[in-house]
Parts: structure tokens; C-alpha cells; sequence
């Protein structure tokens, strides 16, 4: 399978409602019942289907049914505002949803974590799941996916919920891989004040270390490790991971984030021989 065979699927209509009926199931439990387990199964599910995107026009060198380009393509995507006039863009789970929403756009099946990846180097503020024309009967559940979840599943990450500090926690899809490494450079002094300082506080924590991450196939970013004296329940480690998020939200800009890790067993014993200790 050439290049694009692997960014682009060839699902359409029928087939491709098919191959996302548990995709539409898991949209509809969410709009149900809004659960973490419900919201953690549509979210892998979303790492793993194609959606059908809008574009303004098909590039060339995809008119002609290849699945393998010379050059890289450029794809242009629809961009809306919503009532709060933020930039949005439409995705579906199949043709027939996105007929009903505009019966002549052009289009492409695209696998998700590439488009996640598509949208992530834009402005858009957030993905509209099956939107559809007033003027129509909704065909399919829908809904939206905020900027921080498509960041995350750009990354093959799971994301968890956004809470009152701005933290969040990520947990990497079974399956997926991610790679470590020392960090390639220092966190901005404001930031790792914060960090120090917060960390000095809990007494719950050990020591913090400084390392890089990157998904499968994913962007690279800084990671605090977080080494406790003794193992805590999860109501105990939530606090301490909470006052640390507390401690740097505000001097996070730009979408900027900084993600915080366990550090346990073998894995962790291992990310220490590599990371940068914070604390002394």
C-alpha cells in the first residue's frame, strides 16, 4: 500500500456506515449517558476509523483514483465559525451523513489520527461530528471534539476530562507506543520554578524528573515525572497531580501544555536513568 493508500481510506456510502456502525453506537452513549467509560471507548474508536472529510476541492493528484503521489498534497479544509465565532470544521462518520449535510461538497475518507494531525497545525478550535443542514432531519448522532481531545488523539493519547486547574490526564491506547528519551531542552524558568516549588509542597512526592516523550509517530513534548515515597489511591494521587497542573496552568500560553506522568515499576525505574532530576 502506497503512501497515500495509508492516509486515505476508500470507504464510502454503505460501506463505510458499516464500518463505522460501533463509531455511531459509541457517539449515541455518549450523547446518552456522558460516562469516562463511554467517552473512553468512543475515544478509541476515534483513533482507529476513517472519517469522511469536506474539502474545498479534491487535490489532483488524488482525481485520479492513485494511491501513491511524488509530492506531498495539499488538502484545504472547511472552515466554519459557530455562534461564539470560534473556527470549526465539519467531519462525518459516512457519506450519507455528509450528503445531508451538503449534497455537492467534495470530500475524502481520511484516517482519523492523520486528520487529527491535519487539524491540529490549524486554528480550528473544534471538530463538529456529523453536523447537518437545519433544513434537513439529523441522520446520525453527532457532537463535538474540543481542540485539547484532538491534540491528544493526534498523538494516539486517550484523553481524559479537563478539570477546574486545567489538568487533564492522557492514557496511551493499548497498542500504541511511545518513546522516551533525555530532555533536548530546559523548561522555561517561570514554568520550572512553578514546578519546583509545587512539588516541594506535596509530601507525598519524592522526587520530579524532566524527560521528552513522543507517541507513535507523534510530536515530541516534555514530560514531568512524578516519583512518590509510597503508592497512593487514586483520590490521593489526583490531588497531588491536580496541585502540580494548578501550580503551571496559568503560565502555560499559546496551547502550550506540559503533561505529568507516574513514575512506577520497571518503566519508570527505567525513564529515570534518562531523565533530568528537578528536585535535590
Amino acid at each position: 500500500m502506497g503512501l497515500l493508500g495509508k492516509l486515505f481510506g476508500g470507504r464510502s456510502g454503505e460501506e463505510g456506515k458499516a464500518e463505522n456502525a460501533a463509531l455511531l453506537r459509541a457517539i449515541q452513549n455518549v450523547a446518552s449517558a456522558d460516562s469516562p467509560q463511554n467517552r473512553d471507548k468512543l475515544y478509541r474508536l476515534l483513533l482507529d476509523c476513517v472519517l469522511f472529510i469536506p474539502v474545498r476541492e479534491i487535490p489532483e493528484v488524488l482525481r485520479h483514483g492513485s494511491d501513491n503521489a511524488a509530492h506531498p498534497c495539499d488538502i484545504a479544509l472547511q472552515q466554519l465559525r459557530d455562534k461564539q465565532q470560534k473556527s470549526v470544521t465539519p467531519a462525518f462518520t459516512d457519506e450519507g451523513a455528509l450528503r445531508n449535510w451538503d449534497p455537492n461538497t467534495p470530500f475524502l475518507g481520511i484516517r482519523a489520527r492523520e486528520y487529527f494531525r491535519m487539524v491540529k497545525s490549524t486554528e480550528i478550535s473544534a471538530i463538529l461530528i456529523n453536523p447537518f443542514d437545519p433544513i434537513r432531519k439529523m441522520l446520525r448522532p453527532g457532537g463535538r471534539i474540543a481542540r485539547f481531545e484532538f491534540e491528544a488523539l493526534a498523538e494516539g493519547l486517550v484523553p481524559g476530562r479537563l478539570d477546574s486547574t486545567g489538568g487533564l490526564q492522557m492514557t496511551i491506547a493499548e497498542g500504541k507506543t511511545a518513546h522516551v528519551g533525555p530532555p533536548a531542552k530546559p523548561l522555561p524558568g517561570n514554568i520550572l520554578d512553578a514546578v519546583v516549588t509545587a512539588g516541594r509542597k506535596a509530601a507525598e512526592i519524592k522526587e520530579l524528573y524532566l524527560f521528552d516523550m513522543a507517541s507513535e509517530s507523534g510530536e515530541t513534548h516534555a514530560v514531568i515525572g512524578v516519583d512518590l515515597h509510597a503508592p497512593l489511591e487514586d483520590a490521593g494521587l489526583g490531588q497531588v497531580l491536580k496541585g502540580l497542573a494548578a501550580a503551571v496552568h496559568p503560565l502555560l500560553v499559546d496551547r502550550n501544555y506540559l503533561d505529568f506522568m507516574l513514575l512506577r515499576d520497571s518503566l519508570g525505574e527505567e525513564i529515570k536513568k534518562i531523565a533530568t532530576k528537578l528536585l535535590r
